[in-house]
């Protein structure tokens, strides 16, 4: 209605130089940004973003909204995190849109040999497979075969903030659940001590050359 469009406009305008800024020539990622800057809470921003209605055609738009903002920041912000939880509570398909904007980075590292991943966007992808916004499926692709550094890297930041995030308990929940196919040799107690080791450990990665998640946690294991 004419109140709800006048209520865009003046949104719009009061974050026209954000949006400069970001570069967003895109009316529904300038609505997205400007609902998760004018929110005061990320329920609140959630609540907006949903209510907006565009989110079905426009999970992408709603994924590099979100990186976006949380890429400005010098530091990680935990906020955008608590967001994407309560975004996915509303709009289920958005956690995919993650994964899928994960993968493609991925898939680009080996074809270009760069990566366009942040520590920020690393940092993000451990909190919500911690809050299990993501599940394990986010990882199960992991090619450790790969010769390609700049993937090896991902490999390596990625079970950094896996080992980060989670709890003993929700690896070896986790394990069981999404590799169950795969022999596990892994006990809560292997667990619980490469937990309190990992940041001396998990660079092993480098040198070796694991073929599945699960062969890779193996060998960080020292199993």
């Amino acid at each position: 209605d004419d109140s709800a469009t006048h209520r865009h406009i003046s949104l719009l305008n009061k974050y026209e130089d954000v949006f400069k800024r970001l570069k967003i020539d895109i009316l529904n990622e300038k609505l997205i940004v400007a609902s998760i800057l004018d929110s005061k809470s990320y329920v609140e921003a959630a609540e907006r973003i949903y209510k907006l209605r565009i989110f079905t055609s426009n999970i992408d738009s709603i994924v590099q909204s979100v990186l976006r903002l949380l890429n400005l920041e010098s530091e990680y912000n935990n906020y955008y995190a608590k967001l994407v939880e309560s975004l996915c509570g509303f709009i289920k398909e958005l956690s995919f849109g993650f994964y899928r904007h994960f993968w493609n980075v991925y898939t680009s590292a080996r074809e270009d040999n760069s990566v366009d991943m942040t520590d920020n966007e690393y940092k993000l992808i451990g909190k919500c497979l911690g809050s299990e916004t993501f599940t394990f499926k986010f990882l199960k692709n992991l090619d450790f075969t790969s010769e390609n550094k700049e993937q090896r890297l991902m490999n390596v930041r990625v079970l950094q903030e896996v080992f980060c995030n989670l709890s003993p308990q929700q690896i070896k929940a986790n394990l069981q659940k999404y590799f169950s196919g795969e022999k596990q040799v892994l006990s809560l107690e292997e667990i619980n001590d490469f937990v309190s080791k990992h940041k001396a450990r998990i660079l092993k990665i480098n040198s070796v050359n694991p073929s599945t998640l699960k062969e890779a946690l193996d060998i960080l294991m020292g199993v």
